[in-house]
């Protein structure tokens, strides 16, 4: 699950969306769409998510995930 430096992209990008997923209550708000800026490598191993909504609105919920490693 390595390339490069670090683990691959799409391992990290999939982790931090169920973070995301997991995060919101409501069954019928499904994920559309990701934005993600990976700014250095992530290393294998333990990583913690921290997950913060920023703006719930009528139809629309918008949650930051930030991936923390020591």
């Amino acid at each position: 699950w390595e390339q490069g430096r670090g683990v691959y992209g799409g391992v990290v990008v999939g982790a931090m969306a169920r973070a995301a997923i997991a995060n919101e209550p409501d069954p019928e708000r499904t994920l559309r769409t990701v934005s993600v800026e990976i700014v250095g490598p992530v290393q294998p191993g333990r990583a913690l998510l921290r997950t913060e909504v920023l703006r719930r609105g009528n139809g629309v919920t918008a949650i930051d995930v930030r991936l923390v490693q020591r």
